[in-house]
């Protein structure tokens, strides 16, 4: 009867988890204390991408650029550089209708292919993301 009671308990904890305020969101991303949500990530159902932080080996940040980013970065799919991008059709065009200056981030959790979305405020998404980031990650100015 214990186990039970336990599994309700860790249920539960998960279940609030999801219910938490993100600390950081736009309509690309939401930065939760120990999980990072990427927007309509997967082709075609759209569904988002969940990375957990304490995973996360490498983050890469870079002013969106057409002209630089051309075989970088792409609306949305794999890219020669091995990185998966979620859905942004406007990536790198400046034509954001918010006025923000978007920028491209990269990460590397461990597995063969990065994970790629823009952000809309990379100031304020990286300045939360740091403190619960694990010691040994890296942040890197600039795409792999």
């Amino acid at each position: 009867m214990a186990a039970a009671y336990q599994k309700l308990d860790s249920f539960n904890s998960l279940d609030e988890e999801q219910q938490a305020e993100p600390l950081y969101e736009d309509k690309f991303c939401k930065l939760f204390p120990t999980k990072l949500e990427i927007a309509c990530y997967y082709f075609p159902t759209t569904k988002s991408k969940t990375i957990l932080i304490k995973d996360i080996k490498i983050v890469y940040y870079k002013k969106e650029n057409i002209k630089e980013d051309f075989l970088v970065a792409k609306g949305w799919g794999k890219t020669c550089s091995n990185i998966w991008w979620a859905c942004n059709m406007s990536r790198g065009l400046n034509c954001n209708t918010d006025g923000a200056e978007h920028y491209n981030i990269v990460i590397g959790n461990g597995e063969k292919t990065y994970k790629g979305f823009t952000s809309t405020d990379h100031d304020l998404f990286l300045k939360l993301l740091k403190p619960l980031l694990p010691k040994t990650t890296e942040i890197v100015k600039g795409m792999p």
